[in-house]
């Protein structure tokens, strides 16, 4: 191999280390909890008929709205059984180069609990360009024909990003009563997000001081 072909390759393997990925799976129609099927006589969980595999995966690219940023985008794999891009794909466009990803998803509870509604909600983390670890909101409704990129207007509208104001935005800047901490991890920190059957989100990040430091999301406390 040349000299100049062998430099070509660490290159690419340089820029290929700076593009993260992440990803959240789930069943559609979601598998419901069935609380009073289980505690009856003759306990059953039930599987919702023509369930399917949906996954969504994040990932980080220059962007080409600010080329001293990198965005952060989405494709989908859905019912159709194949990829294709979310009707707003773009999830936020203010990333540092080369930032790390995490995400989380989840189905939201009916109102007696007992069940899950069609929505389904994703939370994408990120550092910003000010060197900022940032959380980005979706809610997506699943209850017509999800997945499905050439349903024209039968596919459920989404109701698109909305990052979770910091904790120097002001008292009034709050999404959904929330407000994420000012943290400012080491620029090479990667990140991992985890959700609990409780609700709470824990999220690693590498601190200045070379440890593992953990965020926790709780729906009493929000963000400590």
């Amino acid at each position: 191999m040349s000299p100049q072909a062998a430099e070509q390759d660490v290159n690419d393997m340089t820029r290929y280390t700076h593009m993260h990925l992440s990803a959240v799976s789930t069943l559609f129609p979601p598998t419901p909890r069935n609380v009073q099927k289980l505690c009856g006589p003759n306990p059953s969980r039930g599987t919702p008929q023509g369930q399917k595999r949906i996954t969504r995966v994040y990932y980080a690219e220059p962007s080409y709205y600010d080329y001293t940023c990198y965005m952060i985008r989405e494709i989908r794999y859905g019912i159709p059984k194949q990829w294709y891009p979310a009707n707003n794909e773009v999830v936020v466009d203010d990333a540092i180069l080369g930032s790390p990803v995490a995400a989380v998803g989840w189905w939201l509870d009916s109102a007696n609990r007992l069940d899950f509604e069609g929505t389904w909600e994703t939370r994408v983390y990120y550092i910003d360009k000010n060197k900022r670890i940032r959380e980005s909101t979706n809610r997506s409704d699943f209850t017509v024909n999800e997945g499905n990129p050439k349903a024209g207007n039968s596919i459920s509208p989404t109701y698109g990003w909305e990052q979770t104001p910091l904790d120097d935005d002001g008292a009034d800047a709050k999404l959904d009563g929330v407000m994420f901490p000012i943290i400012s991890p080491l620029p090479s920190s990667k990140l991992a997000a985890i959700r609990t059957e409780s609700g709470d989100i824990y999220l690693f990040y590498q601190n200045v001081d070379n440890r593992i430091h953990t965020l926790i999301s709780t729906s009493e406390n929000g963000w400590k």
